[in-house]
């Protein structure tokens, strides 16, 4: 199991990385809140960013990691779903 917890300069960027076997997911924050993810396995790619629906500040980051905003989804969707790939990655 590899875990990483990374700080890209200011408060509000944050990311965890976790990866076991050939599974690995990228966990983004805003301050605290979970904005998007990104998962990969032998099989999928999967990326999911989150609705701005806080600050200017956070709706920059999430511009960096989805300038497309027809790709956003809402956050409560983009939390369940990085829940449950995170499930699968500690199952093994």
């Amino acid at each position: 199991m590899e875990i990483t917890l990374t700080n890209l300069g200011t408060k509000n960027k944050n990311i965890l990385f976790l990866a076991n076997n050939n599974k690995r997911i990228t966990l983004y924050f805003s301050y605290q809140t979970l904005i998007a993810f990104d998962y990969q396995d032998e099989k999928i790619y999967e990326k999911q960013c989150s609705l701005n629906k806080w600050s200017n500040t956070t709706g920059r980051f999430i511009n960096e990691i989805q300038p497309d905003k027809n790709k956003l989804e809402p956050n409560e969707r983009v939390v369940k779903r990085a829940g449950y790939l995170m499930g699968e990655i500690f199952k093994d």
